[in-house]
């Protein structure tokens, strides 16, 4: 996040308060992104393109309510990290088939 204020203009400051802001910012939107593809699942089960495809459209959305006002800068620093955000959810929470036992060759 220090990165992100350096390229916005923002002069060099450091604050245990702005720090834990940022922290519990990134934890509650972690879990409410968590929620969005819970609630997904739940609704859409066997329908992971369409899953993912409602979950990019669902945290960009909020993103872009976030950033305001949205102009180019905020965009280009932060939706990069809303769409790695987005891919590693879906890569790390993806469900793994169990394999029968008559499906495997001996």
């Amino acid at each position: 996040m220090r990165g992100i204020a350096v390229l916005s203009g923002a002069p060099p400051s450091f604050s245990v308060g702005g720090s834990l802001r940022v922290v519990l910012m990134g934890a509650l939107s972690g879990l409410v992104g968590t929620l969005i593809l819970l609630g997904l699942r739940a609704l859409l089960p066997k329908r992971w393109l369409i899953q993912t495809i409602l979950f990019y459209v669902v945290i960009i959305l909020i993103t872009l309510w976030g950033l305001r006002p949205v102009d180019t800068q905020r965009l280009m620093l932060f939706l990069p990290l809303v769409l790695v955000y987005g891919f590693l959810m879906r890569i790390l929470t993806c469900r793994r088939r169990a394999v029968s036992e008559e499906a495997i060759v001996e």
